[in-house]
């Protein structure tokens, strides 16, 4: 058995038990950062003991309530990788059951997607790093990030070309436990490297957002691929 092959099985076998948070009155883990099966969007979070962050806030299936249990007795924190309605669908229902900010500035364009009781956080410590994308209005609808999410090692690859990738991956300080693999960012450079790679669900022709020839690729670095397609909501406890 390979090395790969090892890593998948042990990884497959935490998933079978760990799919899904259950209340068994033990204590919870300091940090869980979870990617959601949306059905065609993105939404993934960061839990710890006194803050959610939300990394994109979209999809078309309806998880606010889920979430809000998930996260319950938390302040909420948005992170914006994309404004198109993809990455924001389902932040105007979150935001009227509960109070929720942006973690960092935003640009005009994208302060006109974000519903008016949505404000800017005065955080001083946040837990993620946002990563601005080179931007085009005449090429680009909306601005695009990357987050790095530095004490955990999770970069969220967002829209990243795998160029933009080979630029800013030299700068993160730290290695890569969790890639992900989130909606359009499907390509990750050659250079990256991590534990595990996680992907969030298809795309509007039903298709696996992970093309052959990138699993391919992330095989041979070793690097197994975890699927909400495959698993539904996945859960990672971070020491």
């Amino acid at each position: 058995m390979t090395e790969l092959q090892i890593r998948t099985l042990l990884m497959t076998f935490f998933l079978c038990f760990y799919s899904e948070p259950v209340e068994t009155g033990l204590q919870e883990p300091h940090e869980l950062f979870s990617l959601w099966r949306t059905q065609q969007g993105e939404w993934a979070t960061l839990r710890s003991p006194r803050t959610c962050d939300h990394f994109s806030i979209g999809g078309n299936d309806h998880r606010v309530a889920q979430v809000l249990r998930h996260c319950k007795n938390r302040r909420h924190r948005l992170w914006i990788l994309n404004s198109g309605p993809e990455h924001l669908k389902q932040l105007r229902a979150f935001a009227r059951h509960q109070e929720i900010c942006v973690a960092h500035d935003v640009l005009t364009r994208e302060r006109s997607r974000l519903p008016t009781q949505v404000k800017i956080c005065d955080d001083n410590d946040p837990p993620a790093i946002s990563i601005r994308l080179p931007f085009s209005p005449l090429k680009n609808l909306y601005p695009k990030r990357a987050v790095w999410i530095k004490n955990s090692g999770i970069l969220i690859l967002g829209d990243a070309t795998p160029q933009m990738q080979a630029e800013f991956k030299n700068k993160l300080g730290a290695p890569i436990k969790i890639l992900v693999l989130a909606h359009h960012g499907m390509h990750p450079h050659k250079s990256l490297t991590a534990l595990s790679a996680a992907a969030s669900d298809l795309n509007r022709f039903g298709q696996s957002r992970v093309s052959q020839k990138n699993q391919d690729s992330l095989t041979r670095r070793k690097i197994p691929i975890i699927k909400t397609t495959d698993w539904g909501n996945l859960h990672f406890e971070l020491k």
